[in-house]
């Protein structure tokens, strides 16, 4: 599960890279690259049992739930279902 997530990731970073570089692609870049890093983290955080390391993680989740529900109102305004 560990490697399919972390493969995800990766394959979503690249996706970025490929597509037309507007602001959305590099505000996408940002987000995944950051993602990638606070999961890494978590990951050896818990493989070490430092508590230190998940605290990227408690901070993003929230943002990225917060910044998830905005893009699906303004999306669902704006009828661009896709996007």
């Amino acid at each position: 599960m560990v490697m399919f997530i972390l493969v995800f990731s990766i394959l979503m970073a690249f996706s970025n890279i490929i597509t037309l570089v507007n602001q959305n692609s590099i505000w996408a870049m940002i987000w995944s690259v950051a993602n990638f890093v606070a999961f890494l983290g978590v990951v050896f955080g818990l493989s070490k049992n430092v508590e230190d390391y998940l605290i990227p993680a408690i901070v993003l989740c929230p943002i990225a739930v917060t910044i998830g529900c905005i893009n699906v109102i303004v999306n669902f305004v704006t009828l661009s279902i896709f996007g």
